[in-house]
């Protein structure tokens, strides 16, 4: 496979970074705010197109921004620091490990938000009640 020009270069990383944040689709408008490509959307869109014909990417439908495909992940591979790419293993094994619908996933986040909070909470509580206590006991000694 023929090297990649740098600005093809420059928009798969900058997709798979996306979508290693985010789960979800980019379009070529988001890249360029997103990541500050020096280039037009038109521009960015030709090179994902480049792109998706190469293999390195894909449209999940018509109307959907583009994603990685595993060709390139491993192109993008070879770029990315050793943290970064287990950082990636991470989201794409959670991704394809247990696939549900994105509102199951926003209902989990939420309860384990909850959770957190009445752990938080609950210590809060039992601070104050063992200072309660101790105060009792300061207060009967002398």
């Amino acid at each position: 496979m023929k090297p990649l020009p740098r600005r093809q270069q420059e928009v798969l990383q900058a997709t798979v970074h996306h979508y290693v944040d985010t789960i979800e689709p980019v379009g070529s408008r988001a890249l360029v705010q997103r990541f500050g490509i020096k280039a037009s959307s038109a521009t960015v869109r030709s090179a994902m197109g480049a792109l998706e014909q190469r293999g390195l990417l894909t449209q999940p439908h018509t109307s959907a921004g583009r994603v990685p495909s595993p060709q390139g992940y491993r192109q993008k591979s070879s770029w990315w620091p050793p943290q970064a790419y287990h950082q990636f293993l991470r989201y794409f094994l959670f991704r394809f490990r247990a696939p549900c619908p994105s509102w199951v996933q926003m209902v989990l986040v939420r309860l384990w938000a909850l959770l957190i909070l009445i752990i938080i909470f609950t210590i809060i509580i039992v601070i104050i009640i063992l200072i309660i206590i101790l105060i009792i006991i300061f207060t009967l000694l002398f």
